[in-house]
């Protein structure tokens, strides 16, 4: 019986089945040999291999035509190769054609499958998000106009952090003002800032405190003036304690005196640097060898 192209299943494998179906079903009647006897050798020569033959393409064609009869879709997919006068008279361009797309179509449409399902993972950076969707995103095969607005469209609907997703959605795909596409590398931007800003906020919280903590180094103890805040001479007084994030940054003012060393607070105030506009005395930098 003619084999048919299945339409159900998987299409690669579909696609394998029926074309060595075709060819087996072809060397049954004589049109096509799989096998053929090496050619004789030259005397001291290794038999050469011989590749499989066609002893009929007329018919071989002919088959072809009924066994995908009646799937439209095949059919014009035959018909969109595009093949010259002498290309469409040789049955293994034409499957070598089929194969092709078959198999191209179904690694593509894995990826793009992947590519659609991809979330950002629990403590994931927005870099390394960032990362991952290009890097998916050049195995799609999708067009150069339309690839940069792929990936941003992705970043953003995979984003774990719904008040980062409202932010980047209220950007919009247009520029408010200018009405132009909003690109990737923008929203990247508003993504890196608001994490930034995370980041910023977390470290403030752990620094708060009902009061400025320090540890002091020497070789005394301190006296009980110098443990008790604001009163005598010689101790370490904090005029601001840390204040809350705000749009123009922490401020944070800090005055000493005598020979203390206030650790903590360089620690702290080296971990805000990044994050925060800081303000201190003269002594303060002396303190840190500044």
């Amino acid at each position: 019986m003619l084999p048919r192209f299945s339409t159900t299943g998987d299409p690669r494998r579909n696609c394998e089945k029926f074309i060595q179906m075709f060819k087996d079903w072809c060397e049954l009647n004589g049109w096509y040999d799989g096998e053929p006897p090496p050619e004789a050798p030259e005397e001291g020569a290794d038999p050469v291999p011989v590749e499989p033959k066609w002893l009929s393409k007329g018919k071989a064609l002919a088959a072809f035509r009924s066994a995908i009869a009646g799937n439209e879709e095949l059919e014009n997919l035959v018909h969109g190769f595009q093949l010259s006068e002498e290309e469409a008279k040789e049955p293994n361009v034409i499957l070598k054609h089929l194969q092709e797309h078959f198999m191209a179509s179904k690694g593509v449409l894995t990826e793009r499958t992947k590519f659609a399902q991809m979330k950002q993972e629990d403590q994931e950076s927005v870099t390394a998000w960032e990362g991952r969707v290009k890097q998916q995103g050049r195995r799609l095969e999708h067009c150069d106009k339309c690839e940069d607005q792929l990936l941003r469209d992705k970043f953003i609907s995979g984003i774990n952090n719904e008040r980062l997703m409202s932010k980047l959605l209220d950007k919009g795909h247009r520029d408010k003002t200018t009405k132009e596409i909003v690109s990737f590398k923008t929203m990247l931007q508003v993504a890196k800032n608001f994490e930034q800003c995370e980041k910023a906020k977390a470290i403030m919280q752990q620094a708060k405190g009902p009061a400025e903590q320090v540890n002091y180094t020497g070789t005394k103890s301190p006296s009980k003036s110098e443990q008790n805040w604001g009163q005598g001479q010689g101790n370490y007084k904090s005029t601001k304690t840390p204040q809350s994030p705000s749009k123009s940054g922490v401020k944070i003012c800090l005055s000493a005196n005598s020979n203390l060393t206030p650790v903590s607070t360089v620690q702290v105030l080296h971990t805000l640097a990044p994050y925060a506009q800081l303000q201190t005395s003269d002594a303060l930098g002396k303190a840190v060898g500044e």
